[in-house]
């Protein structure tokens, strides 16, 4: 026989089965039939004569398990098993088997042993047996039985009599062991056979009779004729007992002290107490049904739908599973779901659910049926890689995957993967219109809705937000949340962010969006539409604040499906998605007067667009839907989104990112968190650069795996966020970041498109990020940064040149690391080379212009310009140069020979102009 184990679907729930390699835990099986056999041997020698006090022994097997593990299977197919298997076929024969006995079934007045007895009674064995005896033989069994019921009966009725009549009977009950065992001898005699096998079930789960049950086996099934397995959790089997034992030990006259002493001692009473009853080496595990979901028994478990279809093995179907719910998303941060069936009789009801789809998975090239197994073969990413790239004709498929599960989660009360599967479903329906704000899995809000198992209490991000932190401004919002929301756990189907805040210190100066609107620069202005809001109610004129959910929604919807102008025009229009704004539209909004404009002269002005035109959204809509034709990678028709966990994990991260940088603009958070102070376009381009590199690095960390790399790469992710809030967005931040290079680099530096396709990947080619990501932050002078004015002009003509030297190289660098391969000791030593320049200009920062000029002019920057070196790009040391002859000059060499088109190129790239002519001046020294 095989050691695979089969499970056929054909034959549905049915509890006996007529072929070993049908049953799970054939171990047990085996352990349990090696057992007998010993226990056999030992019956063999046993006479009728025997005194029971000489032979007694306790040889009891338990079947530890948690519920649902198949004890009662185990029970119900021991003899089966025993009589079909080769290896302990030939001791079926001496073996009377008994229909398991549940305690639970008894009565109030009924006793364990009286149900022992009866079951050997009634065997068809005992029948036949008396049947074909002699006389005197069946006058000895039914002596042996009377004999059994009048000491049974002296016990029952002692305390009904008095004297004598009492005495007698305590003599009687005495006698119950050595009346049992003589009855089973009897009983082996009248039928042939050698060893009584009495299965008991639940032991542990009868708490009235339990107890009296454990009793019976203690003190009358003692005999090696017989032999009692019994199933139930040893956990349980301890609380039972000593329970019973601290009833005994604990009075209510005792002392507190002594009844925690009591109840100590009736614990250790209890373990003892079971050691006797089930002797440790007659314990044995049930593993539970998990265990054939992991890789090695699973792939040992055979699914089949009758002698004909193999439809593959569980551990690839368990995966399978795994995939259909969690898609591409690498399980960091628990972004995966972690389902298992959690019993043999979930296992099989989830099988049976899923056999139309199983059915089906041979015909479409399901991976495990179209190769043989291997241990550098990684079956899920196999799997991943399949579904998420199937052929539009297997779209039936997956829709009926879809369908199938949520029926059978919600019928389970397991409303967390209902919902998954349900948003699963409406995004691949083409006739639903899928909003992310109606996907019960994203939205906290309909999530408190939902009444059915589920829900769990997870900690509250929005209580941390709005109350704990203890800032004014947030905790006034706080009454626009449910009250659900307002507790430190809340009852949620998923770990969701806290709800984006209104930060009256984040908005935009209505001057600025004048002055924005009137340029007519549609790119800028959609920008402000998308990280500002200003159309809510307010006793006050409004303010244009900053939220970033509509930037969340647009760059998330468009990974789903095609959008159009109308439907950008709705999203710039109603509120940000995922802010206290969309979850009380009716309320009014009050800033602070102080935080309002002075003025307002922008009466006449569209300010709930900022005048975007139709034409300009249109474009825009074709362009991102024209992004998504890359989506397609190859394919003849676009696959189907299996991401949703993905974009839970990914909401998290994003708002949990940027709720902080909202969080680090108020007095009370410390200094070092304090974020930079900035307006306008500086503004702007900081929330928008910071946006689109927070939903990056995050779409990153939650998409690399092997699926894409291997095992050296795939295993370093980096879990920080991407900004620290007290500094702005500029170029330096973000490719030294290990976010970054974690992350996003190792996707981007492939030039060919990853199959499947990485959205991270794609993601930079996409519309609105190819804008975002020219964007650079212009740091205005601050106050607290102007030059001392007691120096003299020249000295601070020094100090400011230096700022700007540092500023201007600390973006070549960057733009360097974008644009040219640089490795590590290249990139390090153009480092250390532009650090020594720093250090020599900070030796001169005090002294006149003149000593300023020496050192400007003699450095080499502006020699390796004029000199042609630069074209030999494999000296790391040149490579700063042949970028600034690449940015700065455009290529063109008549900068070099006219120095006022140098100095023209060199303040229009943002140098000063005094340092443009320093430089100027080294070409021609």
């Amino acid at each position: 026989m095989t050691d695979n184990t089969i499970i056929d679907l054909s034959l549905g729930d049915l509890a006996q089965r007529e072929n070993n390699s049908h049953l799970f835990h054939r171990k047990v099986y085996k352990q349990l039939s090696q057992g007998i056999e010993i226990q056999l041997e030992r019956s063999k020698v046993t006479r009728s004569q025997d005194n029971i006090n000489h032979i007694r022994s306790h040889h009891a097997f338990l079947l530890n398990g948690e519920r649902g593990t198949g004890k009662t299977s185990i029970l119900v197919n021991l003899r089966g098993f025993i009589e079909r298997e080769e290896d302990f076929k030939k001791i079926g024969y001496d073996i009377l088997f008994l229909d398991p006995v549940d305690p639970t079934l008894l009565n109030d007045h009924e006793d364990f042993l009286n149900i022992v007895v009866g079951q050997i009674n009634k065997s068809r064995y005992i029948k036949d047996g008396l049947c074909a005896c002699k006389l005197d033989q069946k006058e000895s069994y039914y002596r042996s039985l009377e004999n059994f019921a009048t000491a049974l009966e002296g016990e029952q009725s002692t305390s009904d009599r008095f004297g004598l009549d009492r005495l007698l009977s305590y003599q009687g009950s005495l006698d119950i062991a050595q009346r049992t065992h003589d009855y089973f001898f009897e009983a082996l005699k009248v039928t042939g056979k050698s060893l009584i096998v009495i299965t008991i079930d639940d032991v542990d789960m009868s708490l009235h009779h339990g107890f009296k049950v454990l009793e019976v086996l203690r003190k009358y099934i003692c005999s090696p004729c017989v032999i009692p397995i019994v199933s139930g959790d040893f956990l349980l089997y301890r609380e039972l007992v000593g329970n019973q034992f601290c009833m005994q030990l604990v009075h209510k006259k005792r002392s507190d002290p002594d009844k925690k002493a009591q109840r100590e001692q009736a614990q250790k009473l209890a373990v003892e107490y079971l050691r006797k009853v089930f002797p440790v080496q007659q314990r044995i595990m049930v593993p539970s049904i998990k265990h054939y979901c992991e890789k090695f028994p699973g792939q040992s478990t055979i699914i089949q739908n009758g002698n004909a279809q193999k439809l593959g093995n569980l551990y690839s179907i368990y995966q399978w599973l795994l995939v259909v719910l969690n898609g591409r998303v690498n399980g960091e941060e628990k972004s995966a779901i972690a389902y298992t069936p959690q019993t043999a009789r979930e296992l099989m009801q989830w099988l049976n659910a899923l056999k139309p789809v199983l059915e089906k998975l041979p015909n479409i090239g399901f991976p495990p049926l179209q190769r043989d197994k291997g241990d550098s073969y990684n079956i899920k990413d196999a799997i991943t890689r399949w579904w998420l790239t199937l052929p539009k004709e297997a779209s039936t498929v997956m829709l009926d995957t879809y369908n199938i599960l949520s029926s059978y989660f919600n019928y389970s009360q397991e409303s967390r993967l209902h919902e998954l599967c349900e948003a699963l479903k409406d995004i691949n329906d083409t006739r639903c219109n899928v909003d992310l704000n109606n996907l019960t899995y994203l939205n906290p809000m309909r999530q408190l809705e939902i009444n059915t198992g589920g829900s769990y209490e997870r900690p509250n991000e929005n209580y941390k937000l709005y109350i704990e932190l203890g800032i004014t401004d947030f905790t006034n919002q706080s009454d626009r949340l449910p009250s659900a929301l307002m507790k430190k756990a809340a009852q949620l189907l998923t770990a969701l962010p806290a709800i984006e805040p209104i930060d009256n210190k984040l908005k935009f100066k209505k001057d600025y969006l004048n002055t924005c609107i009137k340029e007519k620069d549609n790119d800028r202005i959609f920008l402000l539409c998308l990280f500002s809001y200003n159309d809510y109610y307010t006793s006050y004129q409004t303010a244009s604040l900053v939220f970033f959910g509509r930037f969340f929604e647009l760059i998330t919807t468009s990974l789903i499906k095609d959008i159009d102008g109308a439907w950008l025009r709705e999203l710039l229009s109603k509120p940000p998605y995922y802010s206290i704004m969309s979850i009380s539209t009716t309320k009014t909004f009050d800033l602070n007067e102080d935080e309002q404009d002075s003025h307002d002269d922008s009466s006449e002005l569209d300010m709930l667009n900022f005048g975007l035109d139709d034409l300009y959204l249109n474009q825009l809509a074709n362009d991102i839907n024209a992004f998504r034709k890359g989506l397609m990678n190859n394919h003849d028709n676009e696959p189907f989104f299996a991401d949703v966990s993905l974009l839970t994990a990914l909401q998290s991260k994003y708002f949990n990112q940027l709720n902080l940088y909202k969080v680090a603009g108020y007095k009370n958070i410390s200094k070092k968190s304090k974020r930079p102070s900035l307006t306008n376009d500086a503004l702007l381009n900081d929330i928008a650069l910071r946006a689109a590199y927070c939903y990056w690095g995050a779409l990153g960390s939650f998409e690399k795996s092997t699926l894409y790399f291997d095992k050296n790469i795939s295993n370093r992710i980096a879990h920080e966020n991407f900004f620290a809030v007290s500094k702005e967005a500029n170029s330096s931040v973000i490719k030294n970041s290990n976010t970054y290079r974690l992350n996003i680099e190792p996707f981007t530096t492939i030039s060919k498109p990853l199959d499947p396709l990485s959205f991270t990947q794609l993601l930079e080619k996409h519309p609105v990020y190819k804008f975002i990501l020219h964007l650079k932050v212009e740091i205005q002078e601050k106050q607290g940064d102007k030059v001392d004015e007691s120096l003299n002009i020249d000295q601070q003509k020094v100090i400011i040149n230096n700022k700007v030297i540092k500023k201007i190289l600390r973006n070549l660098i960057d733009d360097n690391e974008a644009s040219i391969a640089v490795n590590a000791n290249d990139r390090n030593y153009v480092i250390v080379k532009v650090t020594e320049f720093y250090d020599d200009v900070n030796k001169y920062a005090t002294k006149t212009q003149q000593s300023a000029n020496e050192l400007i002019a003699n450095f080499k920057l502006s020699q390796f310009i004029k000199n042609d070196a630069w074209n030999r790009r494999n000296y790391g040391y040149l490579r700063l140069p042949h970028l600034i002859w690449t940015i700065l000059l455009k290529q063109d060499t008549t900068a070099l020979e006219n120095e006022q088109v140098f100095v023209n190129r060199l303040i229009a790239a943002g140098v000063d102009k005094v340092l443009a002519k320093l430089l100027a001046a080294g070409i021609e020294a």
